[in-house]
């Protein structure tokens, strides 16, 4: 709990500070998600505190049309918006079961969560990758924006290191 107050409360007087110095006319936008608004120990409340500038929270969420009644916190914002999840919205592909870092030849995988976020199996705990379908990899976010730009059912073609040896590994690319 204090971990998460310390973090909300950094959160919001970043904010307040960003909007500090600007003139009347300008406007801080704050994406953060809904568990930094909870519990009125919020990131919008430390802001407030911080500094006397009007602000409006908005909360706005995604359920699924089958799914349960979905109650909506009291106080929790100014606004809420809750819409059902559009089924014919695109679906992207998702590295998110891994954890990744920077390593000196591309991004190491630190981590492998199972059943998380519908990474391709061929991948394993230590592989260091260099590219993606001929793309150079240097980052975490330079991996995981390629991939998530891959087509589902099409083909990743990945080359990186494992174990000391160079390899290319290929995995039809799904979505979770």
């Amino acid at each position: 709990l204090r971990v998460q107050r310390l973090w909300d409360r950094l959160m919001g007087v970043r904010a307040a500070r960003l909007a500090s110095p600007g003139s009347e006319e300008s406007v801080v936008v704050v994406l953060i998600g809904s568990g930094h608004l909870a519990y009125k120990l919020g990131a919008n409340l430390h802001a407030a505190g911080e500094a006397e500038l009007p602000q409006l929270t908005f909360w706005d969420d995604v359920v699924a049309k089958a799914g349960p009644t979905y109650p909506v916190p009291v106080g929790i914002a100014d606004f809420a918006r809750v819409y059902e999840v559009d089924p014919d919205q695109r679906k992207y592909p998702s590295l998110g079961g891994l954890k990744l870092e920077t390593a000196a030849e591309g991004v190491r995988i630190a981590g492998i969560r199972p059943h998380g976020g519908g990474a391709p199996r061929v991948l394993k705990k230590g592989d260091v990758i260099h590219a993606l379908n001929g793309r150079a990899i240097a980052t975490p976010a330079a991996l995981r924006l390629a991939f998530e730009q891959l087509d589902p059912g099409s083909e990743a073609e990945f080359k990186l290191t494992r174990k000391g040896k160079r390899l290319k590994v290929t995995s039809r690319v799904s979505v979770r």
